[in-house]
């Protein structure tokens, strides 16, 4: 846990002084605060470590290189007077002692959220590939060809490349996936400040988001998943303009940074590019804001579509279509086929063949799927589905409490949720649109003078700290599953090694002998069928390896090729 909280203050000390000077440099007349200074940097910090990996591993030494540029920001942050550190401690001071509520609600989602960082990764696809393509990552620049040694590694996630700079495994002999813990507490100590400032229909719309946002991705945030953190972004972009009422000139940075990281964390975030553009449009006249469109695709998409080149062969991954290049490392077009189909059943109705799924008509694969989903989310889906409808009969009565930010906003986020539905329907891929979807009819149809009665902030205190409870209750159910709370030694200073997970699952793996250009013999391993495919953190392995898979080199790093 200590090294946690160290790890956590550093990783946000180098997030929150890269955006600071961003935000100075580029948008210097707009107000930001920490939290926006905060997502700023994640997204500005991932587009450097794309760069990063074109040429080195995204080690320790890429985290010395963020340490040491953070420390100058800092300089240059205190040299331009740009932030006055006694007034801050002053704020901080009068903040606990007059919110008590708010200082006691910050730290019990501090304590949940760290109980549940340090269990070990408990999703499947995390083991199946998502730690082993950080480790890849750590291990060598981007690899040539790597998705034909294994498929899922072309799906090259900006998270993968983020995680492995701050996973500090040469330091610690063990790896520490912190990344996704460190930003979700961020955000829900954001949506907790929120309900405290604003009291009312907001505050409660916040500890429902809270509530059930936590709920989905619990088990995501002691696992490296790329799921996590677009949902992240999109949730704390799109609760400013729909909820908070912020319009598209304000804060410009901030709409047209994270839709165009969000593309590299998760390509179908797409729909939501669309406020980029807008916000651009509002900003500078029609030629700048091509430029501007130019500049931020060269910074944030550039590095990443060069990372799909070298990875798959393809500008996009997996879509064959997309074929501008005849690298030897390229993935064979049918193999690229039927990984974006195996992605598209798998998401409608999993354990299926995928023919026979994308062969369904949708009113027959969606009664399969919604006999699958649970209650919850049953529920949600309905008034997100329906929710057009029910908006239209709000603004019937209520016009004027509509306005053009808030329109653009929710119909993006209705593009969004149907490109999902009809895509790939998995909760976890666009869960923050389908709350967004929601919390977009409670905002309109009830009346906010409803919610400010005397006695109103009494209850918003109940309902808050009965969340933070149940929420903690669920983390240390979790945490009782790998350590003993008596037993201090066993997780106070750092969590079990990944490794003491991998043992206890009995993972046996095939050594297969391959041979470098040069003849040397490697061994390339393969997981045996009790490992159900998971190759954990085990480099280099697949669960696909045929005769066909050549080393390019007399080295990993050269990459692999797939000859006939």
């Amino acid at each position: 846990m200590i090294l946690y909280i160290l790890c956590y203050f550093l990783v946000t000390i180098i997030f929150i002084s890269i955006g600071k000077v961003v935000v100075t440099k580029f948008d210097l007349e707009n107000k930001y605060n920490f939290f926006d200074f905060f997502f700023i940097g994640i997204c500005f910090v991932g587009a450097i470590l794309n760069i990063w990996s074109l040429f080195f591993p995204t080690d320790i030494l890429s985290f010395l290189f963020l340490l040491i540029l953070s420390f100058f920001c800092l300089f240059y942050i205190k040299k331009k007077n740009l932030i006055n550190i006694n007034a801050l401690f002053v704020r901080l001071k009068t903040l606990i002692k007059s919110q008590p509520y708010f200082i006691l609600a910050v730290l019990i989602t501090f304590l949940f959220i760290l109980f549940t960082s340090i269990i070990t990764p408990r999703l499947f696809d995390s083991h199946l590939y998502h730690i082993g393509a950080i480790k890849w990552n750590e291990m060598y620049n981007v690899v040539p060809g790597l998705a034909n040694f294994h498929d899922r590694f072309g799906f090259n996630s900006s998270f993968f490349v983020m995680s492995a700079s701050f996973t500090l495994t040469s330091i610690l002999n063990q790896s520490l996936y912190l990344l996704s813990s460190l930003i979700i507490l961020v955000f829900f100590i954001w949506l907790i400040k929120i309900a405290f400032e604003k009291k009312g229909l907001i505050a409660f719309i916040c500890i429902f988001y809270l509530y059930f946002f936590y709920e989905q991705y619990i088990l995501d945030i002691s696992s490296p998943s790329s799921d996590l953190l677009p949902n992240i972004l999109i949730s704390f972009l799109f609760f400013k303009l729909l909820i908070l009422g912020e319009n598209f000139k304000n804060q410009y940075l901030l709409l047209v940074v994270i839709p165009f990281f969000c593309i590299t964390l998760k390509l179908s975030t797409i729909p939501i590019l669309l406020i980029s553009f807008i916000a651009l449009f509002y900003k500078f006249n029609k030629l700048n804001a091509i430029k501007q469109t130019l500049i931020y695709g060269t910074i944030f998409i550039l590095p990443w579509i060069i990372r799909n080149v070298i990875l798959t062969g393809y500008v996009l991954y997996p879509f064959e279509e997309i074929d501008f290049f005849n690298f030897d490392w390229e993935v064979p077009a049918e193999k690229v086929k039927e990984t974006k189909d195996w992605v598209y059943s798998w998401a409608k109705i999993p354990f299926y063949d995928s023919k026979e799924v994308l062969n369904k008509s949708f009113s027959e694969w969606f009664s399969i799927w919604w006999e699958m989903t649970d209650i919850k989310n049953r529920r949600l889906f309905i008034v997100a589905l329906i929710s057009p409808v029910l908006l239209t009969v709000v603004y019937l009565f209520k016009r004027h409490t509509f306005n053009k930010v808030f329109i653009t906003t929710y119909s993006i986020c209705y593009l969004g949720f149907i490109f999902w539905l009809l895509k790939a329907p998995d909760f976890r891929f666009s869960f923050s649109l389908i709350l967004l979807l929601n919390i977009s009819v409670l905002i309109k149809i009830f009346d906010f003078n409803l919610f400010y009665h005397k006695y109103t902030y009494h209850f918003i205190i109940i309902i808050m700290f009965s969340t933070l409870i149940i929420n903690t209750k669920k983390s240390f159910i979790l945490f009782s599953e790998d350590y003993k709370v008596y037993e201090l030694t066993s997780y106070l200073f750092k969590p079990i090694n990944y490794n003491t997970f991998v043992k206890r699952c009995n993972a046996e793996f095939i050594k297969n002998k391959y041979s470098f250009k040069n003849k040397k013999e490697v061994i390339l391993y393969s997981p045996l069928q009790n490992n159900s495919s998971r190759c954990f953190d085990v480099i280099p392995c697949s669960a696909y390896l045929n005769k066909n898979i050549k080393l390019r080199g007399n080295s990993f790093k050269n990459g692999f090729k797939y000859k006939k």
